[in-house]
């Protein structure tokens, strides 16, 4: 039987129903109060544990999560920028981890799949092209979030010090079907509403289906102690802006926004979400990161797992097709 974490998110989500198409038995962990929406098709099919790996004094109910459990594929994590959630999200990544590790490791787990993020690497994107052999540093480029995945990723690798057989997953930005006002959906909602302009950075994206296929691949014969990085491939956010808005129809040309107009925003942004109580869009800390050029390499995943990326505009038409029948649009293009 396979235990996911974070079962109730985005990727968890997808990875269930992934993992039943291939008749996998899944037991869901989810905390008490998490919303299930995202796997309330799932429920008939798979068995549902509610518990908190953050507080120790239900470590007996955590324990029993792992009960006849083979594989684990630790997906929760909290995601922010902003510095008002950074305690939050270290205990949730970095204490939660440390956690599952230590419970992990009094149970015959046959191997546990961490999926992590390209920001845990914490490598200089000014020094080149970023790989799996490069060491986190210190430098302005660094997000707390990373941080604390990079965190998370020690008590992985100590947890293999101590017997435990893991690999780890480095996942650039996830591009996948719903959720259109969280996650990346938001960026087709944006376009759709009439969004024209964009910051003069690069990054590492990934199709939420190829982190399935090769999470999966990792977990059959991903390398004991091992990261890989996942990303497609690496794309300027104007081209990746543009190639979505000729997908859905819309006005194709977007331009830079000058570092103060960037900064403006950052500022109503921040009063918007004091107002409305909702979570941050923009902050400095991913103002700072979004205007820089990331290059990733996937070398290793490929030659290693056995199996290729899909190309970042297939993914991109795929997802908006997907868009387009939530606003009852047919895409001929």
């Amino acid at each position: 039987m396979i235990l996911v974490t974070g079962a109730n998110g985005f990727l968890g989500s997808k990875l269930i129903g992934a993992l039943l198409d291939q008749g996998e038995k899944i037991r869901a962990f989810v905390r008490v109060d998490s919303n299930l929406e995202l796997i309330e098709s799932f429920l008939p099919e798979i068995e549902l544990f509610k518990g908190d790996i953050l507080d120790m004094r239900f470590i007996s109910d955590v324990q029993s999560a792992l009960l006849g459990i083979d594989y684990i594929y630790h997906c929760a994590a909290f995601i922010s920028f902003s510095k008002n959630d950074r305690q939050k999200m270290f205990k949730t990544n970095v204490e939660g981890t440390a956690n599952l590790v230590n419970i992990a490791l009094d149970f015959p787990i046959k191997k546990i799949v961490y999926i992590s993020s390209i920001a845990a690497i914490g490598a200089n994107p000014l020094k080149g092209e970023i790989d799996e052999t490069l060491n986190w540093e210190k430098h302005l480029y660094n997000s707390e979030y990373g941080l604390s995945k990079q965190l998370a990723e020690r008590e992985i690798i100590r947890g293999v010090s101590e017997g435990l057989t893991a690999t780890i997953v480095n996942p650039g930005i996830i591009l996948g079907e719903g959720q259109w006002l969280k996650t990346t959906g938001r960026i087709w909602e944006s376009i759709w509403n009439g969004q024209f302009f964009t910051i003069k950075g690069q990054n590492g994206f990934v199709d939420i289906q190829d982190v399935i296929h090769f999470s999966v691949a990792a977990m059959k014969v991903g390398k004991i102690g091992n990261r890989y990085i996942l990303v497609s491939e690496n794309v300027d956010y104007q081209l990746l802006f543009t190639q979505i808005a000729k997908s859905i129809n819309k006005k194709s040309r977007f331009l830079i926004a000058p570092i103060l107009l960037q900064k403006i925003y950052v500022y109503y942004d921040w009063i918007k979400s004091l107002i409305t109580n909702s979570s941050r869009n923009l902050t400095n800390e991913t103002l700072k990161i979004s205007n820089v050029k990331f290059s990733f390499s996937n070398k290793k995943a490929i030659k290693e797992l056995g199996i290729n990326f899909t190309p970042i505009n297939k993914t991109i038409d795929r997802i908006s097709t997907s868009f387009l029948k939530t606003k009852n649009v047919n895409n001929n293009g």
